[in-house]
């Protein structure tokens, strides 16, 4: 089976006045049919489609050549050899706590198993333009200052 995405012009949210191809909706087809555009216009009377080659669907953009994952934020640049978007500044790595739990086993032994948690969750303050973390043990945000490469509190 072949995934088909019908191609529609929309606003770019970050660009007034210019338009993007998005994807609208998506069909499927046999994997047989090769002229996917010529099927789906003898199918629907109209519009533009294009086979989906990987996990792309409703959003995605289409750049003529291939699909893209839609920007999220303004500041975001692509970078065309990994087919991702990136943020003005590298996202820092949250440092991580150890959790050990003990447990009994089927023949009384002690069991003890670790993991390693992340501290922060993550996200881009788009506003700010910089990274935030929420810290779930203390309940407070911090961001993540470019120049001392720590975490300081909101």
């Amino acid at each position: 089976m072949k995934k088909i995405g019908k191609i529609i012009n929309k606003q770019d949210p970050f660009n007034v006045g210019q338009k993007i191809k998005v994807i609208s909706s998506v069909i499927v087809i046999d994997e047989n049919i090769e002229d996917v555009s010529q099927y789906c216009l003898n199918l629907y009377k109209s519009g533009e489609w294009q086979e989906i080659i990987g996990n792309f669907g409703i959003g995605s953009v289409w750049t003529g050549t291939k699909f893209i994952p839609q920007q999220q934020y303004a500041s975001w640049t692509f970078d065309d050899t990994n087919n991702i978007w990136v943020a003005p500044i590298e996202k820092p790595i949250s440092p991580v706590f150890t959790i050990t739990e003990t447990t009994i086993d089927a023949e009384n032994n002690e069991v003890e198993e670790s993991w390693e948690v992340d501290i922060y969750k993550i996200y881009w303050n788009e506003s700010n333009l910089r990274w935030q973390g929420y810290n779930a043990q203390d309940n407070n945000t911090y961001y993540w200052n470019l120049d001392s490469s720590t975490w300081n509190l909101i």
